[in-house]
């Protein structure tokens, strides 16, 4: 007999609430044993059946990553905490890369997407006798590889002037460290400066891509 109910409010059950999820999993899935006199009473899940424990973990977080990829386009951040139940030096690198990838995938790719779903679901209706919607965006992969590029450049070089293994005069640290940290903040400037015009928005329904 249910006697109430759990609110996890997150309309994409992703990430943290993910995790939030996995532990009531578990607690259900102990319940389930327990009733069924395979789990006795006060013995958590993996002190009496480890393997199931482990599968259960992970069977969960491929399930959260799986419906992450589908959503936010990655995998779902804090998945090494759901696998193992630790939070690692690793875990945190891997939710960094993630967070990156997903900010650039929902400013510079997922309008094509949104535009797809919108025609698929008819939320869009091809007008009779126009012409294409959509118009010309530009990428903002190649300055903002030029940018990254050059400062990783001046930082390498800066290093190796510091520690003297490059020729040290005044002219060649301009050339091989000032100038590529310059060119690259300039880039990087750039971008941001024009991120309205480089961000890639739905085209179909613009107004349907707006939260309210």
């Amino acid at each position: 007999r249910q006697g109430g109910v759990f609110r996890t409010n997150c309309i994409d059950c992703l990430d943290r609430t993910n995790v939030v999820q996995g532990l009531l999993g578990r607690k259900h899935l102990e319940h389930v044993l327990n009733r069924a006199g395979l789990l006795p009473e006060g013995i958590a899940l993996q002190n009496a059946f480890p393997l199931v424990f482990n599968q259960f973990r992970r069977i969960w977080a491929d399930h959260g990553d799986d419906v992450s990829r589908q959503y936010a386009g990655t995998g779902a951040l804090k998945s090494g905490f759901t696998r193992t139940g630790k939070r690692t030096k690793a875990g945190l690198i891997d939710d960094g890369v993630k967070s990156i990838t997903r900010y650039y995938l929902n400013n510079f790719q997922d309008g094509a997407k949104q535009d797809a779903m919108d025609y698929a679901t008819g939320n869009y209706k091809v007008p009779k006798g126009t012409t294409s919607p959509f118009k010309e965006h530009r990428s903002p992969t190649m300055p903002l590889l030029a940018a990254v590029l050059s400062l990783c450049w001046g930082i390498v070089m800066g290093f190796q002037f510091a520690a003297g293994k490059t020729e040290g005069t005044m002219a060649n640290a301009l050339q091989t460290v000032v100038l590529p940290l310059v060119i690259g903040a300039v880039t990087l400037r750039t971008v941001v400066a024009r991120g309205a015009d480089l961000v890639r928005q739905p085209q179909l329904c613009p107004d349907l891509s707006q939260p309210w």
